[in-house]
């Protein structure tokens, strides 16, 4: 990466690619039947939980991208 700020920038697309990979892998799984009936809800948790984990990493990106930007590194 050129600077610190371009590596904020890299890190907030991988947590969207994140999320997108989750609601995706979700989608796909509630495809099956078994897991529709017998596993949703804890499907359903750990994909919550995953991309909360993933906004937060956003969260915190975009700062550290507005801090470094704003200090020009």
């Amino acid at each position: 990466m050129r600077s610190r700020a371009a590596q904020q920038m890299y890190n907030i697309y991988r947590a969207g690619i994140g999320i997108a990979v989750t609601v995706f892998g979700f989608a796909l799984l509630n495809l099956i039947p078994w897991i529709r009936v017998h596993l949703v809800w804890e499907l359903w948790w750990a994909s919550t939980l995953i991309i909360a984990l993933f906004c937060i990493l956003i969260c915190i990106s975009l700062i550290k991208f507005m801090l470094f930007y704003k200090k020009r590194l």
